[in-house]
């Protein structure tokens, strides 16, 4: 799975440290769909939206009819070491879109709070 590609890729990316984050994005980006972001600085744009939301979404950017919402799994100490993802059709309705993005929020705070110290 690419890592610019997709919600739980870029929520891992957005905690990266900076010098990390910038490994990466120097690397060429592909575009899979039009969707894709390739332009590092939109990508970094992007990053910092996410960690600001706590969430991430894909709107299509690995596969056109396959969208996906991911939020991060921390440890005791607010390391993220792993994210929640669940993806779904395009063409989903905006109010399971909401309850979806909501579901993954939720699994992931209950995940983190139950990692071990």
């Amino acid at each position: 799975m690419p890592i610019h590609a997709g919600a739980a890729s870029k929520l891992l990316l957005a905690y990266l440290e900076p010098e990390e984050l910038a490994r990466w994005i120097s690397r060429p980006l592909s575009a899979f769909t039009a969707k894709t972001v390739t332009d590092p600085k939109r990508l970094r744009s992007e990053l910092a939206r996410i960690r600001r939301l706590g969430w991430a979404q894909d709107k299509g950017e690995n596969a056109p009819s396959i969208q996906a919402f991911a939020a991060p799994i921390f440890t005791r100490t607010g390391k993220m070491v792993a994210a929640v993802s669940v993806p779904f059709l395009t063409g989903t309705e905006a109010g399971r879109m909401e309850v979806i993005r909501m579901a993954a929020i939720e699994a992931a705070e209950k995940i983190s709070r139950a990692m071990p110290a």
